[in-house]
């Protein structure tokens, strides 16, 4: 192999992992600032697309109880799993299970 095209090769990677890092940087900086602006609905859905656990689940807890409703059923289907493996996890290790369990509901047919 070309050393020239080795090269080029790197580059591009180095090139592409910091337009990852900083497209998922952008996405942590307007979850925060939707939160801060009182638009939880979008911070959820900007939060299940960067599919980062924490700031999901801070999103989550976000949300006022009686919002569940109208944000659950905004969230789009693509993202409905990743939301409930969150609750899942949520299950297992939180103390807040009756708003875990006002969420599921909404899920629940």
């Amino acid at each position: 192999i070309h050393f020239g095209l080795v090269a080029a090769l790197l580059f591009i990677l180095s090139l592409l992992q910091l337009y990852i890092y900083l497209s998922g940087y952008a996405v942590i900086q307007a979850v925060d600032a939707a939160l801060n602006e009182d638009q939880q609905n979008r911070a959820l859905i900007l939060s299940l697309r960067l599919n980062e656990d924490s700031l999901i689940k801070k999103c989550i807890f976000a949300i006022s109880p009686v919002d569940i409703p109208a944000v659950a059923s905004s969230i789009p289907y693509r993202y409905l799993q990743r939301l409930i493996e969150a609750f899942a996890d949520l299950l297992e290790s939180c103390p807040h299970l009756e708003f875990i369990l006002r969420w599921c509901q909404v899920f629940s047919p």
